[in-house]
């Protein structure tokens, strides 16, 4: 990451969600034989107002704070999605319960009713037939006059 000296650059703990800004206050370019490195001081808001070369801090850089915020955003989807599939993978042991929704069983209600008022009405007409409700939606008549008592 290349930046500049005066830069505020933003500091996303990689050991808790926070986020605090630096000051980069010095550049240190190295050249060896085995290459070039870019080394830098930052100096942190506290009240020492402490200078600490920015390799000893053990979070991730942003030039922005919209560059953090995105990280951040990312990792708790990250975080989030982890949580939401240990769920479902624990919902599992419930597949072999029926599952039943509350506003469907309403309706069904409902249309049974109406149904059962309208062979109620039937049922005025003709005593010896009785309606029976035999539950999930399922109205039977029966003829009493088959029945001895």
């Amino acid at each position: 990451m290349d930046i500049n000296v005066g830069q505020v650059v933003f500091l996303l703990s990689n050991k808790e969600a926070r986020v605090f800004p630096a000051l980069v206050t010095e550049q240190i370019d190295k050249k060896t034989m085995v290459g070039r490195e870019k080394h830098y001081v930052v100096k942190l808001p506290n009240k020492e107002m402490s200078e600490v070369p920015l390799s000893k801090i053990d979070a991730k850089v942003f030039k922005s704070i919209e560059s953090a915020r995105d990280e951040m955003v990312s990792r708790a989807t990250s975080q989030i999605n982890r949580i939401l599939e240990k769920a479902t993978e624990v919902s599992q042991v419930f597949k072999d319960f029926q599952v039943h929704d509350p506003v469907e069983n309403l309706i069904d209600n409902i249309e049974n009713r109406k149904y059962s008022e309208a062979l109620g009405n039937q049922s005025e007409k003709d005593e010896n037939i009785a309606t029976v409700d035999l539950g999930n939606g399922v109205i039977g008549k029966v003829n009493l006059d088959n029945f001895s008592i």
